[in-house]
């Protein structure tokens, strides 16, 4: 009996262990996608800023 709950457990710890490292690589690539939106998301404030064509973009895209 002890011997088929020590299986069983240890079946169950290396499905968590596998599944850590499916999250830890998600949850990498979200962090690396989510930088990218910020630093884009400041460039684009920064165009703005120096350009001052946020408010005719509604009006004409290629306005800058």
């Amino acid at each position: 009996m002890a011997a088929m709950e020590h299986s069983e457990a240890t079946g169950k710890l290396s499905a968590l262990v596998g599944r850590h490292e499916d999250f830890a690589e998600a949850k990498k690539h979200t962090d690396q996608t989510r930088e990218k939106c910020r630093t884009a998301r400041r460039t684009l404030e920064q165009h703005w800023k120096e350009h001052r064509c946020r408010a005719r973009e509604a009006k004409t895209p290629d306005s800058c």
